[in-house]
């Protein structure tokens, strides 16, 4: 790491250009971003790009990166001591899942594309979707301690299928899909997104839940 990279200023440098490079990639996707754009946007010369990053695809996975970590599942521990109570939090995680993908949706759709040649972006990718098939296993354990999972429901099975059904959603409305030809409400499909969960699990989501 050169000495420029290390101060305040070298630093501050850095952020505006992974900042610019996130807008150029939202706006003309990975294979047409140029560094020239990229260093315009930050408002530095294109020399000063290499000073910090080697490649125009080092700084997409640092894009990638922070864009991933943003919209990772929450850690903390799952326990319900009620159907109403799990039914709720299913719908809140729902919903929270969506409003995150909206937010980066221009960029999630880039993600995508990228991971389909870039094996570092793929295992990105990979790891986020590991997150959330174990976040959604135990929101299924959870409800399952409840004693009213439908019998014979495997709970790592159900997750696959559960953590499809959104991802793939999302996907669709957010970021685009030829074969969705109608506009869809974005709450709405929070509220049917919840219901499908809830009831897979043998639970009743009230429709006003995903507001919460």
């Amino acid at each position: 790491m050169t000495t420029a990279r290390r101060t305040p200023r070298g630093r501050r440098t850095r952020d505006a250009l992974v900042e610019a490079g996130r807008r150029v990639f939202e706006r003309d996707g990975f294979l047409h971003a140029r560094i020239t754009d990229i260093a315009s946007e930050a408002g530095v010369a294109h020399g000063t790009f290499y000073t910090y990053f080697a490649t125009k695809e080092e700084l997409f996975r640092v894009v990638a990166s922070s864009v991933l970590s943003t919209t990772a599942p929450t850690t903390r521990a799952i326990e319900y001591t009620s159907t109403e109570q799990a039914a709720r939090g299913i719908a809140r995680a729902t919903r929270r899942y969506l409003v995150r993908y909206r937010e980066n949706a221009a960029l999630m759709g880039v993600i995508e594309q990228v991971a389909t040649f870039d094996p570092g972006v793929q295992e990105m990718l990979t790891e986020r979707s590991e997150a959330y098939l174990a976040r959604t296993e135990a929101h299924i354990l959870a409800v399952g301690r409840l004693g009213v999972l439908p019998e014979g429901l495997d709970p790592y099975s159900t997750a696959i299928a559960l953590t499809s059904m959104v991802s793939r959603t999302a996907y669709s409305l957010l970021v685009g899909n030829p074969a969705v030809k109608k506009p869809v409400d974005f709450d709405q499909s929070a509220r049917t997104l919840s219901m499908l969960w809830g009831a897979a699990l043998g639970l009743t989501v009230p429709p006003d839940a995903s507001k919460e």
